[in-house]
């Protein structure tokens, strides 16, 4: 798993919010991500595994959805969502959100 993921990669924007400052400030996130379309009915499949803070683990998460064959959210928005309600930044509430 890479830190730059969350920095740069894949789902950099999934850990940033709307001002652009980092979701979990300077903590630091190894992730991998994943997509994959199949099955009868077709889906839409989204996966995420992380573990924070990279340095010192204290938690582990992983997501996987399953869309239709629209994109509703991608497990990486659930993953930070589940991240900062672990570590007190947010909340809980709805977690998955209808775009």
């Amino acid at each position: 798993m890479l830190e730059v993921t969350t920095r740069r990669g894949t789902c950099a924007k999934a850990f940033r919010k709307p001002d652009g400052t980092r979701a979990l400030g300077a903590m630091p996130v190894a992730a991998k991500t994943g997509t994959l379309v199949g099955g009868s009915p077709s889906r839409m499949f989204s996966w995420f595994a992380s573990f924070a803070p990279s340095d010192r683990p204290e938690i582990a998460v992983s997501v996987m959805l399953a869309n239709d064959i629209a994109w509703r959210t991608k497990a990486n928005l659930v993953g930070r969502e589940l991240l900062e309600i672990y570590f007190g930044r947010k909340r809980p509430g709805p977690v998955a959100r209808r775009r």
